[in-house]
């Protein structure tokens, strides 16, 4: 949308193996997938979006050198901007502009880190069994538990089947403590000579937790400027515009806890004033079921200065049946629409709703 930049999603040309499992890979879907406690697997062998970011390193950058890519294990992890989850990235790998973790952009080797809600953990272990991967189309090459120096990581290698562009996918889903790291290391074949399994695994060992970034870290991530907290705080933010907000001590994105509130970038033609409700019907059912939501109130709005649309309704907590109520803004841009979705239980929901709208509000291009 016209003061909003677009996420940079030109990527590596590995990123066109994206291999799917439930959840697939949009970011909005990535993030509120915690929220639905299902589907998780998707996070982790599916590539995150790209967008346009920084990353902060916390030690001296590693040289690119072509003498063979190998970890060093002296060396301390460098942790993106923003990120809870470090790692000494290969020889070869420089910080990447594109998305959070390093890049090797003459062999188009990509490593991309991200953290999920510490709930989801076992969820996403269970979906890694040869039988699940290879009904997604993956052969698996490796996988097996691994010893870390702040917890264990379960290590997957794999190779896509049926025609996929021929790279190996090195997956890590990892648990340090309280924070839950998946780490994806994308090697294509004509990058093998240079990235070695040894140097890889070595990579994936250094693997390891910080405590928790600042808000201020964290939006610096950002595409825009939250003017207005409003009492909420950051619990993750990624370069591509999606930051995720909670109101309350625990860091937590489940809405029975604690109110939460997503505000995301996505792309999308801009639809006709007739065509609104439909597209943000639409874009509500990629974040939640339809079918599971009461739509209590419906209509036009405008804020960032665009026109947009407004759904209100209420749902039920999946595990408890706690009534939930929620909020779906989204405002239309020429090629980039700025959505926001708030839900907390309804017996707090008056409160909460205009605390949301404070922050919907203060939203600014950067």
């Amino acid at each position: 949308m016209q003061g909003f930049p677009a996420p940079n999603r030109s990527g590596p040309t590995t990123a066109t193996f994206r291999h799917r499992l439930p959840m697939g890979t949009d970011a909005v879907r990535a993030v509120l997938s915690a929220v639905r406690a299902a589907g998780l697997a998707g996070a982790m062998l599916a590539a995150p979006a790209v967008a346009q970011g920084q990353i902060a390193p916390a030690a001296p950058a590693i040289e690119n050198s072509r003498g063979g890519a190998a970890a060093q294990p002296a060396q301390q992890p460098t942790f993106p901007s923003g990120s809870r989850i470090g790692i000494v990235p290969p020889q070869g790998m420089t910080p990447s502009r594109a998305f959070l973790g390093f890049e090797d952009a003459t062999l188009h080797v990509t490593l991309e880190i991200s953290e999920l809600a510490p709930q989801s953990y076992s969820q996403v272990a269970r979906q890694f069994t040869p039988d699940m991967l290879a009904l997604h189309g993956t052969e698996i090459l490796v996988q097996e538990n691994v010893t870390l120096r702040d917890g264990s990581g379960l290590l997957i290698a794999g190779r896509p089947t049926g025609g996929a562009p021929p790279v190996t996918r090195w997956s890590m889903l990892a648990h340090l403590g309280e924070v839950i790291a998946v780490v994806t290391l994308l090697v294509p074949d004509t990058a093998r000579d240079a990235y070695p399994e040894a140097a890889i695994r070595r990579t994936f060992e250094t693997l390891a937790a910080r405590g928790r970034p600042s808000d201020e870290e964290m939006l610096s991530l950002l595409p825009f400027r939250l003017g207005e907290l409003a009492g909420f705080r950051i619990l993750r933010a990624r370069p591509d515009g999606t930051v995720m907000l909670t109101s309350g001590p625990a860091d937590t994105p489940l809405p029975i806890q604690q109110p939460f509130l997503l505000v995301a970038l996505r792309g999308g033609e801009t639809p006709s004033a007739d065509e609104r409700e439909t597209a943000a019907r639409r874009a509500l059912g990629q974040i939640m079921g339809l079918d599971r939501v009461t739509v209590t109130d419906t209509g036009p709005v405008r804020f960032a200065n665009r026109q947009g649309h407004e759904i209100r309704g209420q749902t039920r907590d999946m595990k408890e049946g706690t009534p939930l109520s929620l909020v779906h803004w989204i405002a239309f841009g020429p090629n980039m629409h700025l959505q926001l979705y708030g839900i907390a239980r309804t017996d707090e929901w008056d409160a909460v709703l205009p605390r949301m709208r404070a922050i919907r509000d203060g939203i600014q291009p950067k």
